[in-house]
């Protein structure tokens, strides 16, 4: 029989069983695995001395020193000659270290009242898709503090200060370069107005249903709403069956997904002072593709009225709905531009004291059929003054000459707009009407001649300023021999809607 020594990196075949009798009794001596080269050396002293047993002890065997010695010099004959089997080297595959992390101090500005924190915006990826762990380390203008937490108390810092943080990825089993961010502390910071931290978005996963060769695509349907009017940004985070996947892009490859996952993607506001509630949205992946979508098509739309002025309420219509041919219910998104500016989200109406003369208006809608987004209809306007009416002169127009010929009095004047052209009461020195083209762009100019050997023009040349007043020059210019002592006069006048 044999057993199997075993050394560091060889194998070694010997025997194992020695029986020798000593007087009427038969005993059995039995060699464990040895460990190390020198149990080889014990093992050949070992036959030896089984030889000098059984000479003591039976003088009959000593005819059998021979083969003893002729065993022992076959066991030196294989280690000597190298009868050794090399065991299997294990095939290991050489480690790639992790990528640095992208590293964030927060809060920034830092002041000296308040804890640094570090943390990890884009993690480190590592090829051979190890755990990653992260050591953290706190310089303190450019010398290590002993720090190794993902935090520094306010207490530690001061006015001045270079903090830095490191962190550095580790696998397993190297460690890859480190990522780090530094910060300078301020003055103590003083009170502010209590921040309104943004609003949940809106959170949609494309597409819906998902099939395992689909890219998901994370998207802010509507954007969170910042009370601050804070510049709102936005951190993404998945999860795969309940657990975080590391993952904080706004896509995810099929190549990590598998059929039956249920992915969560939540988005979180950060407006530069806090996080606003997470919005997210949860889809299964499916098994089998079903047949590719066709979006619906772009609605009608109508803004209503038309033409407005600066006194309407607008209201976007869709006269004439999107159609999708694969019957998929439709839902529309809405969005109001002002001057080519977003200013309100799925709201169909805007009231008026939320427009000025001359704004141009647009609502966009888009169709969506729980699959994909078709194309958006739209329909533009532009808000026009409302001219008619009576308005009070500040200051009042009073002139008189040629022995009270001319007799100029007024306090108020009306306009009569009909769209097209504008007409000024009270008749000029009681003969005829001041006239021009229509005021609704908010340009005011009209006028009235009266022909004789002592002629007069009538003009008034101004801009509405706002619904309810504009602001004018008005202007009267005698010609003719037999104007006595008339002369051209001049009103800067404003008019304020009675």
């Amino acid at each position: 029989m044999e057993i199997i020594t075993k050394t560091t990196s060889f194998l070694l075949y010997l025997p194992h069983k020695i029986l020798y009798r000593n007087q009427e009794h038969l005993h059995l001596i039995r060699y464990q695995n040895f460990n190390y080269s020198l149990d080889f050396i014990f093992l050949v002293y070992s036959y030896f001395l089984v030889g000098l047993i059984l000479l003591n002890h039976s003088p009959v065997i000593r005819s059998f020193i021979p083969y003893l010695l002729l065993i022992s010099s076959f066991i030196l004959v294989i280690i000597l000659s190298g009868c050794i089997q090399p065991l299997d080297q294990q095939q290991t595959q050489e480690n790639i270290p992790p990528t640095a992390p992208e590293v964030f101090i927060k809060p920034d500005p830092a002041y000296s009242n308040t804890s640094l924190t570090c943390i990890i915006i884009v993690p480190s990826y590592d090829a051979n898709n190890d755990t990653v762990s992260y050591n953290y380390e706190w310089f303190l203008n450019e010398s290590f503090t002993g720090l190794i937490s993902d935090s520094v108390l306010s207490t530690l810092t001061s006015v001045g200060d270079v903090w830095t943080c490191v962190v550095t990825p580790y696998d397993g089993t190297d460690y890859g370069p480190p990522g780090n961010d530094t910060i300078m502390i301020s003055q103590v910071e003083e009170p502010a107005p209590e921040n309104t931290p943004p609003s949940a978005p809106t959170v949609l996963i494309e597409p819906d249903p998902a099939y395992c060769n689909d890219t998901l695509t994370c998207i802010i349907l509507i954007s969170s709403y910042d009370a601050d009017n804070d510049t709102v940004t936005y951190f993404y985070e998945w999860f795969r069956n309940g657990s975080t996947t590391g993952l904080m892009e706004e896509t995810v490859s099929p190549t990590q997904t598998s059929i039956g996952d249920e992915w969560t993607c939540v988005i979180t506001p950060y407006d530069g002072t806090d996080y606003g509630s997470p919005g997210n949205d949860t889809i299964v992946i499916s098994q089998v593709e079903e047949p590719e979508n066709t979006p619906p098509t772009a609605p009608v739309v109508l803004i209503s009225p038309d033409p407005v002025y600066s006194n309407d309420t607008l209201m976007c219509i869709i006269t004439s709905p999107s159609n999708d041919i694969d019957n998929d219910t439709i839902s529309y998104v809405i969005a109001w531009y002002c001057n080519e500016e977003l200013i309100y989200q799925n709201v169909w109406v805007i009231l008026a004291n939320d427009t000025s003369v001359m704004d141009v208006w647009k609502c966009v809608v888009t169709p969506y059929d729980g699959s994909d987004f078709g194309p958006s209809g739209n329909d533009s306007i532009t808000i026009k003054v409302f001219v008619s009416g009576t308005y009070t002169l500040n200051p009042s127009i009073s002139y008189t000459c040629a022995y009270g010929l001319v007799d100029l009095q007024y306090t108020q004047f009306t306009f009569v707009d009909d769209d097209t052209t504008l007409v000024i009461h009270p008749a000029m020195n009681a003969e005829g009407y001041m006239t021009g083209s229509s005021a609704l762009n908010g340009n005011i100019y009209a006028s009235y001649y009266s022909p004789g050997s002592c002629s007069y023009l009538f003009t008034l040349q101004g801009n509405f300023i706002d619904n309810e007043t504009w602001q004018a020059v008005f202007t009267v210019e005698f010609t003719g021999s037999t104007c006595f002592d008339c002369y051209s006069q001049s009103w800067e006048i404003t008019g304020t809607r009675v």
